[in-house]
């Protein structure tokens, strides 16, 4: 994985946390997107590129607004080989 988009509402919960400490006890190095570090009093410095392709274990984690959002940021940013969108709205 080289970026995780996290939903806005989801950056105040116990889940972006949750998966923050997951992902730092299997040693990845986490990136912030610049909507995210903007938002944190302090944390990851932030991603040189949201387009990098790390190869290795570190990410980009960012904060999207909406499903579209994502979309848009997967196309603009994305591998084009990779990507998935995961959620538990039906809609």
């Amino acid at each position: 994985m080289e970026t995780l988009l996290i939903h806005k509402d989801l950056v105040n919960h116990h889940f972006f946390e949750d998966v923050c400490h997951a992902l730092k006890s299997e040693g990845v190095k986490i990136n912030s997107g610049p909507r995210l570090s903007k938002l944190l009093t302090f944390g990851p410095s932030v991603a040189k590129s949201m387009k990098t392709e790390y190869g290795s274990l570190e990410c980009a984690v960012e904060v999207v607004d909406s499903v579209e959002d994502a979309i848009e940021h997967i196309n603009t940013c994305g591998s084009g080989h990779t990507d998935v969108i995961i959620t538990d709205d039906g809609e």
